[in-house]
């Protein structure tokens, strides 16, 4: 048997390099103007934490001989989403070996979109120095008629059920996308994953490989909450202020996190107590879209319990063909309402999956008891009992979807 390797010395200074990677990305945090909010401070403080278990789970955690298409350890239903991530979307996360080959089998479900997208790491060197290692639809490939498929993951093979890995990358990291527009009606994908030459002594590290990971996890938590701070500046940049949007193609963000199939709007938001940005919106033919929240550091707001998005299904259209949505910190009573209760700053996301996004988005800011005056007389009012029993209704359909 091989003995373990060990190094005091270099566990030392991996351990001291990761402390004071947290130590300056809580530094960074800290000192944005929006931190002077106590909510936005205690937010800060969160993101940190949140971060750190994204680290864990992506880069310490894996064993590429036995991956899971974990869906519950990063971007949770509340917990941890970090980054933006759509609520629409369960997102799950095996983690494989660029020279190994596996694999995956499942059940498609009823889901409105599948894909695959492999990265090398997970932004560990920053937004802009990860490399999307290729994107695959699922409902593109082979499926039985009951709903069945088997894919090979190797470096080696091609076909329609095939994908590609890199075999100079031993931690790609696969984002898998199921987006749901019915919360309750849509039935969730079935995925399993083997590795075709699993080795069970590798369920153990060994010293020497714990501080790779660990050394790989402090990079990712620096940078992302530099490349997403950053981006944030570029968004306000591009869209001319604050409450104003920019838009993205998804093929300009794949080597960012985002995906080929999508497009992006989004703005900084800022609102006090007693304000509204009204959103007025063109709606153009998608399979999917949605209209999202996060706080100043790209955490998602809670959405389960909370109305802080809508998607396609879900929002009302105006006779005009118009989607007219509300953000305010308290209910204007339309049915509309995206609920920025949970930060008063942060980043507002309009995602549209094959489909386009109207360039032209109009965003205006009025006082909450202005809201009624400035909105078709047509559209649907809400009492807080019909909200009370949405939201009820909301949190139960969002969680079941985690299997919660």
């Amino acid at each position: 048997m091989t003995e373990p390797r060990t190094d005091p010395a270099q566990t030392e200074a991996v351990w001291r390099e990761y402390n004071a990677t947290v130590e300056r990305v809580r530094a960074m945090l800290l000192a944005r103007p929006e931190c002077a909010d106590p909510q936005v401070r205690a937010r800060a403080l969160y993101a940190i934490e949140a971060h750190k278990a994204g680290g864990f789970a992506l880069f310490v955690a894996p064993r590429h001989d036995y991956p899971l298409f974990s869906a519950q350890t990063v971007w949770g239903p509340w917990d941890t989403p970090w980054g933006g991530p759509s609520p629409d979307m369960v997102y799950r996360w095996p983690v494989l070996d660029g020279q190994r080959a596996y694999r995956i089998t499942g059940q498609r479900g009823t889901s409105q979109v599948l894909d695959f997208q492999l990265f090398d790491g997970y932004m560990e060197k920053g937004m802009r120095n990860m490399r999307s290692l290729g994107a695959y639809d699922i409902d593109a490939m082979d499926i039985a008629a009951d709903g069945s498929f088997e894919i090979l993951a190797s470096a080696g093979g091609e076909g329609r059920n095939h994908i590609r890995l890199d075999p100079a990358e031993r931690n790609i990291v696969i984002q898998v996308r199921e987006i749901f527009n019915d919360w309750a009606g849509e039935r969730p994908a079935r995925l399993e994953i083997e590795a075709l030459d699993a080795d069970p002594t590798t369920m153990a590290f060994d010293e020497a490989d714990l501080n790779r990971r660990i050394a790989r996890a402090g990079g990712m938590i620096e940078g992302i909450l530099t490349g997403l701070l950053g981006m944030t500046d570029v968004i306000r940049e591009r869209a001319g202020g604050l409450n104003r949007f920019m838009i993205n193609h998804g093929a300009d963000d794949a080597d960012s996190g985002g995906n080929a199939r999508a497009d992006y709007m989004m703005m900084q938001y800022a609102l006090e107590d007693g304000e509204a940005l009204i959103i007025d919106m063109a709606v153009l033919p998608a399979r999917h879209w949605s209209i999202s929240l996060t706080d100043p550091f790209w955490l998602t707001l809670e959405f389960s319990y909370h109305q802080s998005s809508l998607n396609c299904a879900q929002a009302s259209i105006d006779e005009d063909g118009r989607f007219r949505a509300v953000i305010s910190r308290q209910d204007p009573g339309v049915a509309n309402w995206i609920d920025a209760s949970q930060s008063r700053h942060g980043i507002c996301i309009v995602r549209s999956y094959d489909g386009r996004l109207a360039d032209g988005a109009r965003v205006e800011k009025v006082r909450l008891d202005e809201v009624a005056g400035r909105l078709p007389a047509t559209t649907p009012r809400v009492t807080a009992a019909e909200r009370a029993a949405l939201l009820r209704r909301r949190g139960r359909d969002s969680v079941r979807r985690w299997g919660y």
